[in-house]
């Protein structure tokens, strides 16, 4: 089975193409490998493990990039409403340190309900 993985990623590496990776790896392996003949009755099955397996890895990071955008966005927020807050109450002194000292700043978060 790792023999078959390995071919998987080489062909992969070489042509995009999963499905079409995944049947050379499946071509390649010795003809006394064991797996063998397993992979080759069941290549459509593997074909769509694989191809699923593949998918849902490309759609975790996509997802986990959404995320953290999500968070940036969010955090500049935060800080925005913050200094905000701080100009208005005449504590630019407050900012200025709330900009450098991320324990300051998070001791503002929670005075001002952030």
């Amino acid at each position: 089975y790792s023999l078959f993985v390995e071919f998987v990623r080489k062909y992969l590496k070489e042509a995009p193409d999963r499905e079409q990776a995944v049947s050379r790896a499946i071509e390649e392996l010795p003809e006394g490998s064991v797996i063998k003949p397993f992979l080759q009755a069941n290549e459509m099955e593997v074909k769509n493990m694989c191809l699923t397996e593949y998918n849902e890895k490309e759609e975790r990071e996509q997802l986990s990039q959404e995320f953290r955008e999500i968070g940036n966005t969010e955090g500049e927020n935060r800080l925005s409403t913050l200094f905000t807050k701080l100009k208005e109450l005449g504590k630019e002194d407050d900012a200025f340190k709330a900009a450098a000292d991320p324990n300051f700043r998070n001791q503002l978060y929670q005075q001002y309900d952030l």
